[in-house]
């Protein structure tokens, strides 16, 4: 009985969708008879051929500026040729940021008078990897950061002179955050250690409190004081007296996209708008006042034309020392590119255009073979394929 029901299903779908392409080709045959001759041949339009299934698959580099530049005009022109009618596919951009690794070996017990076997961890999406948050501790002291706040002050008085006319709105005082130090362990000797006058989320590697600020200040604030936007590691082995032991700088059209702590090494994610007119070298990050310079030869991207503004950089970063140890970075879309991050494996997602109606013949080629004909699903492939 169920599988009758099935049959009647797929075979009205099969019905509705030779009713839709019969439509469709029904309509554009009026609408060519209809429309008048044109005065002038149009210019000529470049053929563009869609993504397919059996499309070459996988990453490689780009081989100069040129070939990064026409690797954009081909993206562009996938997603007029598709017109809002094709599917996202999603994929994985790369893979190979963290090694093979054995999973945490988990903590023995301590001894009943020793301090706590583990502290809490903040909200992550992998056990073990420790995300960026405004609250860390290391079961003796705890680290947050303050927010930003916004502080109204009287304005002195003053009396208006024949002709002068004082504003009548005040503009806010905004104060910058900071990250304070509370010493939390024993309960009985609570009290604030110290404070670091930068504000961010923040990550912790055992005496190394690393603060990711990217806040931006504006000069209308009073007093303007602007932080930078930066990644900076500070030595807490003594929390009462914090000392910077380095500071890695943020290009002006650098974001970070996201970081993540796993054995004592940081990976970060930045992403760079890509500019059509000059889309590399970038230059992400910035140390001691040498930036890191990511040549064109150096940028990944699929071999499958996909939509792509923004160039990503995933690096890694010795957090006792701040020294980039490794980078690599690749294409995406800055509104569809989701970043993962495993104890494998670092990843990030791409989508590009595929057409419906290939979906729907490579659904039918294998979902229902033991049910519609098999010339049908030739038919919806040659279709498929004009």
């Amino acid at each position: 009985m169920k599988k009758q029901i099935n049959k009647e299903l797929i075979f009205v779908l099969v019905l509705g969708l030779i009713a839709v392409l019969t439509l469709g080709i029904g309509y554009r045959t009026i609408i060519r008879e209809a429309a008048p001759e044109p005065p002038a041949a149009p210019p000529e339009i470049p053929s563009v051929t869609p993504p397919t299934a059996t499309a070459e698959k996988g990453v490689k580099k780009f081989a100069s500026e040129d070939e990064f530049k026409k690797y954009l005009q081909e993206a562009q022109a996938q997603a007029e040729y598709f017109g809002g009618f094709g599917l996202g596919i999603g994929g994985e951009v790369m893979r190979e940021m963290m090694p093979s690794m054995e999973a945490p070996q988990i903590m023995e017990k301590a001894a009943p008078a020793a301090a706590p076997e583990r502290v809490s961890e903040t909200t992550v999406q992998v056990s073990g990897i420790d995300e960026p948050d405004i609250v860390k501790t290391d079961g003796q002291e705890i680290y947050f950061a303050s927010r930003l706040t916004r502080i109204v002050e009287p304005m002195p008085l003053m009396e208006e002179a024949p002709g002068i006319s004082l504003p009548k709105i005040m503009l806010p005082i905004r104060k910058q955050g900071n990250v304070n130090a509370v010493k939390a362990f024993p309960p009985g000797e609570l009290k604030k250690d110290s404070q670091i006058d930068k504000f961010g989320d923040l990550l912790l590697s055992k005496n190394t409190l690393v603060i990711f600020s990217e806040s931006r200040f504006y000069p209308y604030f009073y007093p303007y004081k602007d932080q930078g936007r930066s990644i900076a590691g500070y030595d807490v082995s003594d929390a009462k007296s914090p000392k910077k032991k380095w500071e890695i700088k943020l290009d002006k059209n650098t974001q970070i996209a996201g970081s993540r702590l796993y054995k004592n090494k940081i990976y970060l994610v930045t992403k760079n708008p890509i500019a059509e007119s000059r889309p590399c070298p970038i230059q992400p990050l910035i140390m001691e006042d040498t930036p890191t310079i990511i040549d064109c030869k150096e940028i990944y991207h699929p071999t499958i034309p996909i939509p792509s503004d923004t160039t990503f950089t995933a690096s890694i970063i010795d957090p006792a020392s701040g020294k980039i140890e490794k980078n690599v970075s690749f294409v995406g879309s800055s509104a569809s590119s989701v970043l993962y991050v495993s104890e494998n494996a670092l990843y990030l997602t791409y989508s590009y255009n595929e057409s419906a109606l290939k979906f729907i013949a490579d659904f039918f080629k294998t979902k229902t073979q033991d049910i519609v004909p098999a010339s049908f699903i030739q038919k919806l492939e040659k279709l498929s394929g004009y």
